[in-house]
């Protein structure tokens, strides 16, 4: 459960800094966060995780207004980025949890 720690730090984090200051968007903590989570449980089955976990915060921190700053994108809001930017995150972090020489078991 120790290897779960730094992704689970980032995530905190990314939330007390969007409840701190929520005009501001953090465009790279959910991929940051998503990549994280599934470099640590790895696989495709990590990849699915991170996402639903990474989605299902985004979806409640937008819901509680912490997500009102402006987006990357040129359509949708900071709610449709994290969700974007979360399925990148997953994705590459999972290519990089399959490494066994990057993340240890």
């Amino acid at each position: 459960m120790r290897r779960f720690w730094f992704p689970s730090f980032l995530l905190v984090l990314w939330l007390l800094l969007a409840w701190r200051s929520p005009d501001v968007t953090y465009h790279l903590a959910p991929l940051l966060v998503a990549g994280a989570f599934a470099a640590v449980i790895g696989g495709g089955r990590g990849a699915l995780v991170a996402f639903a976990a990474t989605t299902a915060v985004a979806a409640l921190a937008g819901a509680g207004g912490l997500l009102a700053g402006p987006s990357l994108l040129p359509v949708g809001g900071a709610v449709l980025e994290a969700l974007v930017f979360a399925a990148v995150g997953s994705a590459l972090g999972s290519i990089l949890g399959r490494s066994d020489r990057l993340v240890s078991p």
